[in-house]
């Protein structure tokens, strides 16, 4: 009964499986006509007493959970997740129409463009029905997925949504959400070069121009640093050339090491936003490789310039790197349960029948830790409905440790009355592997 998430990007993300159910084909107009004066009609006394925002926000979800127990009526089925939507739509109940384009989509061959269009007319209500954070996680999920696939006018698109969800969260998510929108109106202004660069690089693979637009922006924009230090090695840019050829050498003495984390630094300094974040980054990355084995002043030089890059990305989503749509590491709760190196929790406490809820997982790491991998991190939510839901992460893993814990959140689609959930979960770091039920 619950969606398969497949979402990519720069964010923390998760893939689920539900049952071997084939998708389905939208039934016929006249049958979905059929089936709406049929819920017209069975529903019809809470139809009539849906007057105000909080009967209206029970009466979709009413109707959500029957879509979802519906197993032998398709156009029952989706005419009822339609009118759930619609009504949360009406009232600004986000995370109800993410819940109906779940199992929406989870049943039939239908594209994303009803969630879009439900979404906006949700982000127009004066009074909305307060969001959960789950709710900001999984649109700027979808935002990251669509960056991901260079469709930056989809980003655009649930941007505002986003915006609005953060708005009516807390200023600090609103932060976040206003910082991601600076950042993909870069990216989204650099990528046309970027088109017209790749396309080039098809046919004249070493083409020096070309190499250059198209490494800068995997270094300076996605920092994906590999394959961009071997198009600027082939790029027209000198200087950027003579570094990622030192780069790609592998030094191993500490001096050389500090020289490349200057030299980046510098290049740093030209840049602004998104690129100056991720280059800093990068050379701190150097400067962290050599701090070990230095001492003295030059010691108290890798450690300013390490505050001065903190400093620097703390107004951009590198702060947030784990999620940057917006989870923030949180003080655990008194329902949290703690076993070995991991605390888990639920969000809502206890979680409601048939809504979404999120799960937070947080890693307690070795002292001293500024940055937890989570390609260390494996684990799998299992329901007694069959349900899978498996952890799978993004290709830039790096997550930020504050007062020794990495905080990672988990958006769950919600199942029936006496379903029970299980999280596993195993660190091969920290040599721990726990199991929790989730309340």
């Amino acid at each position: 009964m619950r969606n398969i998430f497949v979402v990519a990007g720069i964010c923390l993300t998760f893939s689920a499986v539900s049952y071997s159910q084939d998708k389905v084909a939208v039934p016929a107009q006249a049958e979905l006509d059929a089936a709406e004066l049929l819920i017209k009609d069975v529903f019809k006394t809470d139809f009539l007493k849906a007057k105000t925002p909080g009967d209206r926000l029970v009466l979709a979800r009413k109707l959500l959970s029957k879509g979802i127990e519906t197993k032998d009526h398709p156009a029952g089925r989706y005419v009822l997740f339609q009118m759930s939507s619609d009504l949360a739509a009406d009232i600004g109940a986000v995370g109800v129409i993410l819940d109906c384009e779940d199992e929406m989509t989870r049943c039939f061959d239908v594209s994303g463009t009803q969630l879009i269009h439900a979404l906006t007319r949700a982000s127009k209500v004066v009074k909305p029905v307060k969001p959960a954070a789950s709710d900001l996680h999984q649109i700027l999920r979808i935002v990251e997925q669509a960056i991901d696939d260079c469709d930056f006018e989809l980003a655009t698109k649930y941007l505002p949504v986003a915006a609005f969800v953060g708005r009516n969260l807390s200023p600090e998510s609103l932060k976040i959400v206003t910082i991601r929108i600076s950042e993909v109106e870069q990216l989204k202004k650099a990528f046309p070069a970027v088109q017209e660069a790749r396309k080039t690089l098809e046919s004249t693979p070493k083409d020096p121009e070309a190499s250059s637009v198209v490494g800068k922006y995997l270094c300076f924009l996605n920092g994906e640093w590999e394959p961009g230090l071997k198009l600027l090695v082939q790029g027209s840019d000198a200087n950027l050339k003579s570094l990622a050829e030192k780069e790609i050498a592998n030094p191993n003495a500490t001096m050389e090491w500090i020289a490349l984390g200057d030299a980046w630094w510098d290049v740093g300094q030209n840049e602004t936003g998104l690129a100056r974040a991720h280059i800093l980054t990068h050379a701190v990355s150097w400067y962290q490789r050599a701090r070990s084995t230095s001492s003295g002043l030059t010691a108290a030089k890798l450690d300013q310039r390490q505050k001065e890059r903190d400093t620097f990305i703390a107004g951009t989503s590198l702060a947030n790197n784990s999620l940057p749509q917006g989870a923030i590491a949180a003080d655990a709760p008194k329902h949290a349960a703690t076993q070995g190196k991991f605390t888990v929790w639920t969000e809502p406490h206890p979680v409601v029948v048939g809504q979404s809820f999120e799960v937070v997982i947080q890693v307690h790491v070795a002292p001293g830790k500024k940055e937890y991998n989570t390609a260390d991190l494996s684990g799998v939510i299992v329901g007694s409905d069959a349900y899978k839901q498996v952890l799978r992460f993004p290709t830039r893993p790096a997550t930020p440790v504050v007062n020794g814990i990495a905080t990672l959140r988990l958006r769950v689609p919600g199942a029936n009355s006496g379903v029970r959930n299980s999280l596993r979960l195993e660190s091969k770091s920290l040599g721990d592997k726990q199991t929790f039920e989730l309340k």
